[in-house]
């Protein structure tokens, strides 16, 4: 096997570990605990791409795209979002069929508690890492995470979100 063959098994094994990790309900368990919010994943999600968008408003089409969902998902995330207070969802000014998800002040705040306990695990993964070793890794999976997305949407015609 040549070296790049066993390089790209080597990476595909490490992203293979990285998203089994992420994606096990014990990260968001913790990211839960940590945060002192009680939050599905779903719901998070919905309420970091909202309050990620320039406005602070989004479209639920748009929102669903972004996501890769259906827009009926969104939908019933968004109704139950509401309800707590953290989503407000508006008719649209210049199109009514259109209905625009804004965050509140307490989604916000949610959304914080949830980026600072994400930052709480990443600086704990981190803390035996020298600070070239973390210059190093931000620098080319930067890198590699753009030269990735631009393969996929090349490919599929599809937006990554951004």
């Amino acid at each position: 096997m040549s070296k790049i063959a066993n390089q790209l098994d080597s990476i595909e094994d490490s992203m293979s570990q990285f998203f089994r990790a992420i994606k096990h309900p014990n990260y968001w368990a913790i990211v839960v605990k940590l945060s002192g919010v009680d939050i599905d994943r779903p719901a998070a999600y919905i309420l970091k791409s909202v309050a990620a968008s320039k406005s602070g408003e989004c479209h639920v089409q748009e929102l669903a795209r972004s996501l890769h969902v259906e827009a009926p998902s969104i939908t019933r995330k968004t109704q139950s979002l509401e309800a707590e207070g953290l989503l407000k969802r508006e008719q649209d000014k210049t199109d009514k069929r259109v209905v625009d998800l804004k965050i509140t002040e307490s989604g916000r705040k949610i959304v914080t508690k949830l980026n600072n306990a994400q930052r709480q695990m990443l600086t704990q993964t981190f803390s035996s890492w020298s600070p070239d070793e973390i210059e190093s890794f931000t620098r080319l999976f930067e890198k590699f995470s753009y030269s990735f997305a631009d393969v996929t949407i090349k490919k599929t015609g599809v937006s990554s979100g951004k």
